[in-house]
């Protein structure tokens, strides 16, 4: 494999992040009301909103049993390729088949992508820089987040909600363009593909010398779940929080990530273990903040930013252990597991939460949240995380 300068490959792996991201943001927060606007059914519209989400759970395992270091760029394209056609099909379509098509579309180009992707940032990377390409994939992730559903707020207000659709297959078809450009870049020559038992089998070792790490991250995308449903309930409804300061909420959170760059020469100085700790930590502020909420404050929205900040320090330092423990020619199938299974997990905290908030109040998700990251920062203070080194 042809290696490349770690300036240029952090460079790379930000800008196609960041497009990525950016693309996926513009339209991800007006998906139900193009569904009421199409005059879907109920039934239909369920389908329509939740098409994503069933096609990366049903295909992401897949995934990792077909990409390798060999042709991760080949499916990195075709990734990219699904979510360029379910694009432009949600902005022409009009007939509820094809719609759910290009949903359940997205999440196969979905998890095409991150399994891909993955598989190239540690194909790519030799481990004296890899955290400097893999920070910067994190935090184009914020900025993606941050800027897309801004973008598509403008889009929306002055074109319509398809136009959002439309930004956004441009988005992606410009991510793809620089992907193929630089396609040479990836090409590498990987040893003989192991049989799949086999395969199955170190994913099992993995997983479990790793438990304790896959404990916590499962909770952590539990409460994720808990968080993404219930916070807008809880603001909204049981604190008067207008809309727009729900959006400041969620701009500041992904705003916040970018301070990574901001504490990396402290946070380099820690183990990778005790940077994880501290990604709790500061993820735990975020519930904490809101269970003392009385109206929204500047504080609160510095507090929801640190919360951000905790969110992409986490991510980074889950990456570097996992990349750290698995072998390059495992990774693909190790994140196409494990997407499938976190997704679940984020679901499940997502069907909590209005249960939770029925049963006993509205505060009662984000007291779990704050329960569950504490319960997962002690277990990464107390309990040893494996790490060994296979580079």
């Amino acid at each position: 494999m042809k290696r490349e300068s770690p300036h240029k490959l952090v460079i790379l792996s930000f800008t196609q992040g960041t497009l990525f991201w950016t693309a996926s943001g513009t339209a991800m927060g007006f998906i139900p009301l193009l569904a009421v606007t199409l005059h879907l059914s109920a039934q239909e519209a369920g389908l329509f909103v939740a098409g994503a989400a069933i096609g990366r759970v049903a295909f992401q395992p897949y995934t990792g049993l077909i990409i390798t270091a060999d042709n991760a760029e080949r499916y990195y394209l075709i990734g990219l390729g699904c979510a360029i056609v379910s694009s432009v099909i949600l902005v022409c379509g009009q007939h509820p088949g094809w719609l759910i098509t290009a949903r359940l579309m997205e999440g196969v180009g979905l998890s095409l992508f991150v399994v891909s992707w993955r598989t190239l940032l540690n194909r790519m990377s030799q481990l004296h820089f890899f955290e400097a390409v893999n920070d910067s994939y994190v935090v184009s992730q914020n900025i993606g987040r941050t800027l897309g559903p801004a973008i598509g707020g403008i889009v929306v207000a002055g074109y319509g909600i398809q136009a959002a659709f439309l930004f956004s297959a441009l988005l992606y078809t410009l991510c793809f363009l620089l992907a193929h450009c630089h396609r040479s870049r990836y090409h590498s020559h990987s040893p003989t593909r192991e049989p799949k038992t086999q395969r199955w089998r170190y994913l099992c070792g993995i997983f479990q010398r790793q438990k304790v790490l896959f404990v916590i991250h499962h909770i952590e995308f539990f409460c994720l779940g808990l968080w993404l449903a219930g916070w807008p309930v809880y603001a909204v409804i049981a604190n008067g929080i207008t809309t727009e300061q729900l959006g400041y909420s969620f701009s500041l959170a992904a705003l916040g990530g970018l301070g990574l760059f901001v504490i990396k020469p402290w946070t380099s100085r820690l183990s990778v273990r005790h940077r994880l700790a501290l990604a709790l930590a500061l993820l735990a502020i975020q519930p904490l903040a809101a269970m003392n909420l009385s109206q929204w404050s500047l504080q609160f929205g510095l507090l929801i930013a640190v919360g951000g900040l905790g969110g992409a320090l986490y991510f980074t330092s889950f990456h570097r252990l996992l990349s750290d423990t698995v072998s390059v020619d495992n990774i693909p199938l190790t994140y196409g597991v494990l997407g499938s299974s976190t997704f679940l997990s984020q679901a499940a905290g997502q069907a909590s939460a209005p249960m939770l908030s029925q049963a006993f109040s509205a505060q009662a998700p984000i007291v779990l949240d704050a329960a569950l990251l504490s319960a997962c920062l002690i277990m990464a203070l107390v309990v040893p995380i494996a790490r060994h080194n296979i580079r």
